[in-house]
């Protein structure tokens, strides 16, 4: 299931136009659960739409889709993903 949700993740991430020469995704949420609708029969089915459920757009690496797993199954709330640092803001709080 693990390495479900971490392809999964890599499918719907943003990529990065300057490091890949590409500015869409290589699916959409909306695209993969289609393709699992039209797969009904396809061994693996199940699980895959299973592993939907967890795929977030945002996880940029490998490690990222990981640590948001664990903090996950350690009973913390899910994690933002790509929220922007603002130093700034830290400062003004203090």
């Amino acid at each position: 299931m693990r390495e479900l949700i971490i392809m999964g993740d890599q499918l719907v991430r943003h990529p990065y136009p300057r490091f890949e020469g590409r500015t869409a995704p290589h699916a959409t949420l909306g695209e993969l659960r289609v393709l699992l609708d039209e797969s009904r029969g396809v061994p693996g089915r199940r699980r895959c739409l299973t592993a939907l459920e967890w795929i977030r757009v945002g996880a940029d690496s490998v490690q990222e889709t990981l640590l948001r797993l664990a903090l996950i199954r350690a009973g913390l709330p899910e994690p933002e993903l790509q929220v922007p640092a603002k130093p700034q803001s830290l400062v003004a709080a203090r």
